[in-house]
């Protein structure tokens, strides 16, 4: 039989979701959280698949009418097990494919879990039968299951086996099969790489990946050969538990290193406006043509500005190191899953073994020393913003205390004129009252001189009364006023 026929060939699509968005808080739900869901629904409506159209009656995390309600998650130990209530606990259909006048049953099975703060999903479709290599797209009918449509936002992985109906000895011919399935399954556009090679269970498998950078666009396929040696049934089940952990832990060291680089290149951003902040920061301190109530409103200006690329630059941060973490994190979980496959006999695996490598060399040493390069910046910028604090504080009390010092000497004046005032009214009751009482004594001063000046002054006697009155009157409130300045100086001494 040719080589190109498989006796048996299922293809599964593992696909991760984030649930949780621990930056809205613990046990926040992301945005999308159930976007998933709803695009199983949406394949099940255009293949004609009831039982998927259906799936929300068949999840715990969708209430009986249909509304997405994830608190019946609690009941997870460890926040991560199967969603599928326990009466769907078999979720099976059948789909028949016609191709070249015959039909191709195909049989379909998913699988629903959450995995802590992660949706994963096994979705199969397999072919009892024998299938050609024209016959292979099928099982990705209508090409609805690469990530653009599925839209899984940390990624997902297709995985195809086959049986091969023929034994074949020869690697090469292997891989240059592996190579045609792989351009019969992918969408017209789509360009994957062989990325390596390695034996499971003693048979040959294929890793292929696309060169795309988004990990929610990046296409990533296992090919996995029965050729000689079949695995036995137990064998199987112990394979694909460990490969659905290790694969979720794989799409999210890939997705933070992704989502990491805008934070990243967002705090280069601002790195690289320090240096002018700081050249600013030193014009203001150092210009000697700013008077002390300019110098501050400038740096109180500037102090607004930085005050929010601190927060900025401390949000980047931030988010660099939890992604950091998740890198950090789910390596370990790749490696347990890796050493959980490691031990089945007769395997090499050496081809996940690198990504652990990859992931530690690159991947989280690059996060590493970014956030090491960019730590000391924040201190710079917070050492910035507390110098101006302290200067602002020093120019704010000099401007207050000049602001005092003048309003003191603006009071004091007010209270001298106030002083001078009441002695002027004080000098001029005096002065008036003594005037009264003069004119009562003597209402004719005039008729005291002697009769020869009398007789000079003729019909200006009248004014000479008057003036006489308020000579007297000035003089002695002039008196007065003297009196009571010597008091209040004596007094203030």
């Amino acid at each position: 039989m040719s080589k190109t026929v498989l006796a048996q060939a299922s293809l599964t699509l593992y696909a991760y979701h984030l649930r949780t968005d621990i930056s809205k808080g613990a046990e926040q739900l992301s945005d999308e959280a159930d976007q998933i869901w709803e695009g199983l629904v949406e394949l099940g409506k255009t293949l004609n698949i009831s039982l998927l159209q259906n799936l929300k009656q068949k999840l715990i995390c969708y209430n009986s009418h249909g509304e997405y309600e994830p608190t019946a998650e609690n009941q997870l130990i460890f926040q991560r097990g199967s969603l599928l209530k326990p009466e769907n606990k078999d979720f099976k259909f059948d789909l028949i494919r016609s191709i070249t006048g015959k039909n191709l049953k195909l049989n379909g099975e998913l699988g629903a879990f959450r995995l802590h703060d992660t949706y994963a999903i096994d979705l199969t479709l397999s072919c009892d039968d024998t299938i050609s290599i024209n016959e292979l797209k099928q099982l990705n009918p209508k090409e609805l299951l690469p990530p653009q449509y599925i839209q899984a936002s940390i990624g997902q992985t297709l995985f195809l086996y086959g049986k091969l109906a023929a034994p074949c000895e020869d690697d090469e011919q292997l891989e240059k099969l592996a190579d045609d399935y792989v351009a019969q399954l992918m969408v017209d556009g789509i360009q994957l790489e062989l990325n390596s090679k390695g034996k499971l269970l003693n048979n040959l498998i294929f890793e292929y990946e696309t060169l795309e950078i988004d990990s929610s666009k990046r296409c990533h396929l296992l090919i996995w050969f029965i050729n000689q040696y079949t695995p036995t049934e137990k064998q199987f089940k112990q394979v694909f538990p460990h490969l659905l952990t290790l694969l979720c832990a794989r799409h999210k060291i890939l997705s933070a290193y992704n989502d990491y680089q805008p934070y990243n290149n967002e705090a280069k951003n601002l790195y690289s406006q320090l240096e002018e902040y700081v050249k600013n920061f030193e014009n203001i301190a150092t210009n000697q043509s700013y008077k002390l109530e300019d110098r501050l409103k400038e740096f109180k200006k500037l102090l607004a500005i930085l005050a929010t690329k601190a927060i900025d630059y401390s949000k980047c941060l931030w988010y660099i190191a939890d992604y950091e973490t998740t890198i950090a994190t789910n390596i370990k979980n790749y490696e347990s899953s890796y050493k959980k496959l490691r031990k089945l006999p007769h395997n090499n695996l050496s081809f996940l073994e690198e990504f652990i490598e990859l992931t530690h060399n690159t991947y989280e040493a690059q996060l590493q020393i970014e956030r090491q390069y960019l730590e000391p910046d924040a201190k710079l910028l917070q050492q910035l913003i507390d110098t101006i604090r302290g200067m602002v504080a020093v120019d704010q009390a000099e401007l207050e205390d000049k602001k005092a010092k003048h309003d003191r000497e603006h009071e004091a004046k007010a209270q001298e004129r106030e002083k001078k005032l009441e002695l002027l009214i004080a000098g001029v009751g005096a002065g008036l009252a003594f005037s009264s009482v003069s004119a009562a004594v003597m209402p004719k001063p005039s008729e005291t001189l002697p009769p020869g000046f009398k007789c000079s002054i003729g019909g200006f006697s009248f004014l000479i009364d008057v003036g006489f009155h308020l000579l007297g009157g000035l003089i002695f409130g002039r008196c007065i006023v003297l009196i009571l300045e010597k008091i209040r100086s004596s007094s203030s001494n």
